[in-house]
């Protein structure tokens, strides 16, 4: 299970997108990726953003792309 809110921005002409405090992703999970697409249900066509190693809380990925 995955909860939590999140923001998408441009900084210096790349994508930051920052997870606030109300992150929280399932320890059950063995590895957990995180993607950017428009269809929820599926990664078929999603950008891969990374691997989240961080399971709660606040932290931010750039996306170099």
């Amino acid at each position: 299970m995955l909860q939590g809110n999140f923001e998408l921005t441009e900084e210096n002409e790349r994508l930051k997108l920052s997870i606030d405090e109300t992150y929280r992703a399932s320890s059950a999970l063995p590895i957990f990726f995180i993607y950017l697409t428009s269809i929820p249900t599926t990664t078929a066509n999603a950008y891969e953003v990374g691997v989240a190693i961080i399971l709660e809380g606040v932290h931010e990925f750039i996306i170099e792309d």
